[in-house]
C-alpha cells in the first residue's frame, strides 16, 4: 500500500513539473540560415508565457546564455558577453522575441555548418528552460569589385583627420539563390566594418557602381528580367536609399547630372515597400552599419 502511495505521489509531482514547464515556453528563431561572414546573423528568442503571471524579462544580460558550435562539434570561442538586457514586461498568454545580432559575440568567419544553442532563465520563477538548437551555415563569397576611398572628416563624426575605406561587392557563392552584399572595411581589409545584404542578382548581372563627390557609393543591380534595385550607401555602411527601377523602353543606367550628382538615367522608377530614402546628414556617425531588414538587434516583437 505504501509502494502505491509514494507511486502515486511521484506520478502525481511528475505530471505537476511537466506541466509548469509546459506553461512556459522557450525557443530560437531565425529568418535566414546563410549568412557570409560578418554579415549581421540575427537571433531571436522567443518566450511563450501561459504562467497566468506577468513575466519581467530582460532586467540583466544573463537572463539569456548563449552557446556555439561548428560543425565538427567544438565549442566555438565566446568573443564577448551578448548584449540581452533591455528590460520588458511579458503578460500572461502572450508571446516575445528578443532579437539580437550574436554574429560579433562568436568567432563564427571560418565557412561551415554552426548550432547555436541558449538557455533562458526565468528569475522570478527560478527556472532554465533549455531551447531546441538552431544551425546556421556560414559561406564565402566571390568579390566582384573593391575600390579604395578617401573621405571628408566633416563626413564622419568621430573623425578629425583624413579617413579611408575600402568599399567591396561581394556575391554569394554556395547560397541558395544568388545575392549581392556591400562590405566596408579599412583600406587593408583586415578590420570589418559591416557586411549587408544589397539585393538578389540574376546570375548574368554585372552591377555598376558609382561613388559620388561626397563618397556614397551608388549601385545599380539587375535583379529580374526588367528589373533593376537601386541602392546608395553612405560612407558609415548605412544604406540612405533604396528603389526598384523596370527596363521600360529604355534600360536604367548610372550616370552624373550637370552638377556632379549621381543618378539614373533611363528605365522607370517603380515605388514599393522595399523603398527607404532617407534625408542625408552632412555628418554620419563612424559606427557599423546598419543591415535594413525587419527586425533589428534589440527589437521585441510582441504577439498574442
Amino acid at each position: 500500500m505504501k509502494r502505491v502511495f509514494a507511486l502515486t505521489v511521484f506520478l502525481c509531482s511528475f505530471f505537476y513539473l511537466t506541466c509548469a514547464d509546459a506553461q512556459i515556453e522557450a525557443s530560437l528563431v531565425v529568418k535566414e540560415d546563410q549568412f557570409l561572414p560578418y554579415e549581421k546573423l540575427l537571433v531571436g528568442v522567443r518566450v511563450v508565457n501561459f504562467s497566468g503571471n506577468t513575466l519581467h524579462l530582460g532586467r540583466t544580460d544573463d537572463w539569456v546564455e548563449f552557446s556555439v558550435e561548428s560543425g565538427k562539434g567544438r565549442v566555438v570561442p565566446k568573443l564577448d558577453k551578448v548584449p540581452m538586457k533591455k528590460e520588458f514586461e511579458l503578460p500572461s498568454a502572450k508571446r516575445a522575441t528578443r532579437w539580437v545580432d550574436v554574429s560579433p559575440y562568436f568567432e563564427m568567419r571560418e565557412p561551415g555548418k554552426y548550432t547555436i544553442s541558449a538557455t533562458v532563465i526565468i528569475e522570478e520563477l527560478q527556472k532554465k528552460l533549455s531551447c531546441e538548437p538552431v544551425d546556421v551555415y556560414i559561406f564565402n563569397g566571390a568579390r566582384l569589385w573593391s575600390q579604395k576611398f578617401g573621405v571628408p572628416a566633416s563626413r564622419l563624426s568621430d573623425e578629425t583627420g583624413p579617413v579611408f575605406r575600402q568599399y567591396s561587392l561581394i556575391k554569394s557563392r554556395n547560397m541558395e539563390d544568388s545575392k549581392l552584399y556591400f562590405k566596408l572595411t579599412d583600406v587593408s581589409g583586415d578590420e570589418v566594418y559591416c557586411v549587408t545584404p544589397v539585393c538578389p542578382m540574376v546570375s548574368f548581372s554585372k552591377p555598376t557602381v558609382r561613388i559620388s563627390t561626397n563618397a556614397d557609393l551608388h549601385i545599380l543591380c539587375q535583379t529580374g528580367a526588367k528589373y533593376f534595385a537601386y541602392v546608395v550607401f553612405n560612407p558609415a555602411g548605412d544604406i540612405v536609399e533604396r528603389t526598384i527601377y523596370e527596363y521600360y523602353f529604355s534600360r536604367p543606367v548610372l550616370t552624373t547630372d550637370k552638377e556632379g550628382n549621381v543618378i539614373v538615367k533611363g528605365g522607370v522608377h517603380r515605388p514599393s515597400d522595399w523603398d527607404i530614402k532617407q534625408t542625408p546628414p552632412s555628418v554620419v556617425s563612424d559606427q557599423k552599419g546598419e543591415s535594413q531588414n525587419n527586425s533589428k538587434p534589440g527589437q521585441i516583437e510582441n504577439k498574442d
